[in-house]
């Protein structure tokens, strides 16, 4: 009887220390979600607004069938994006006009490739 009551407390310690375990990945893990935009925060210390539109060297080096990751890679995350027709997958990608750059871009794509270029010059 003893050798039973032994046995199941050494059970219920390991599920204590695999809780215990569990816990502290999940605190870690919210702790991470909620300290990551602070990591932005200070790679910008004065809160500069990060440089939006698209310069001319970047456009020259899209092309039509290029991928959506092709893209994102070189052209960096659009200013605003619109899904066009979901059941298409056909979807539009805008870098609005800077002082630098002052062209409207819209990329648009359609199964996860480029389909269309345009590039429209702003008066600012």
């Amino acid at each position: 009887m003893a050798a039973t009551i032994t046995m199941a407390s050494n059970m219920n310690s390991g599920k204590v220390r695999s809780l215990r375990g569990r816990w502290l990945a999940i605190c870690v893990l919210i702790l991470l979600c909620v300290t990551a935009p602070l990591g932005n925060a200070q790679a910008n210390p004065q809160g500069q607004a990060q440089e939006r539109g698209m310069g001319l060297d970047v456009y020259v080096q899209l092309q039509t069938g290029m991928s959506e990751g092709e893209l994102i890679m070189r052209a960096g995350r659009p200013d605003h994006q619109s899904i066009d027709n979901a059941r298409d997958a056909q979807k539009s990608y805008y870098y609005f006009p800077t002082v630098d750059h002052p062209f409207l871009t819209t990329v648009s794509m359609r199964g996860g490739r480029i389909v269309n270029l345009e590039r429209i010059r702003k008066n600012l």
